[in-house]
């Protein structure tokens, strides 16, 4: 009885996370495999055009390890932290492979991919 019960649910747990994107690290283009890390002309070469492209910059706090400004002594380099604000560029491309396999999401950050998110089935 008790396998039977362990069964059932996860039975019962298949279908409502099938709903949810799943983030993965490797995406297969015909005979290809995209990895994270790839560059957007070599996805772009390997996987063709994407269906949809949606482009924003992200703003994001980084220190800056005071390589622009004038010598200073060590004592005042590490009383003072200088963080700065840095513009990423990013970009999602949508693949739509089909009714018969699933739509993915690839982000990129300054051209290089950082995440690989897979949807539902394509239309």
């Amino acid at each position: 009885m008790k396998p039977f019960l362990i069964i059932c649910l996860i039975l019962v747990a298949l279908p409502a996370s099938a709903d949810e994107e799943t983030p993965s690290s490797t995406m297969i283009c015909g005979s290809y495999v995209i990895s994270l890390g790839a560059r957007q002309p070599d996805v772009a070469r390997k996987c063709g055009e994407p269906t949809y492209v949606q482009s924003w910059e992200e703003e994001r706090i980084k220190r800056d390890y005071y390589q622009n400004i004038p010598a200073q002594t060590p004592e005042e380099l590490s009383q003072v932290p200088l963080f700065m604000k840095e513009y990423i560029p990013v970009q999602e491309w949508t693949y739509n492979f089909g009714p018969t396999r699933f739509i993915y999401y690839l982000r990129f950050e300054n051209g290089r991919l950082t995440r690989i998110t897979s949807g539902d089935y394509g239309y």
